[in-house]
């Protein structure tokens, strides 16, 4: 769950930084970020007119990628979860 929870705070510290912008007058005509450490998560809070374009570098899937992928080695379901 640590991981999560990093993405949690990852997340709100960049709302509250896009809060604080668009106290001061500021406004995107579009937000770009990386999803994987979370901080896209929150943006259309504070921006929920503005598009929010993604960059989703790995698609994760419970067979074949980074678990199940060697067959001497099978993924057990808490694994695959």
């Amino acid at each position: 769950m640590r991981p999560f929870e990093s993405a949690i705070l990852y997340a709100q510290a960049a709302v509250r930084t896009a809060l604080s912008l668009k106290q001061q007058g500021f406004r995107p005509d579009i937000m770009i970020g990386h999803n994987a450490w979370g901080e896209t998560l929150y943006l259309k809070d504070a921006f929920p007119d503005i598009p929010l374009l993604s960059y989703f570098e790995f698609f994760y899937r419970p067979q074949g990628l980074d678990v199940g992928f060697d067959p001497e080695f099978p993924a057990e379901i808490d694994r695959r979860c």
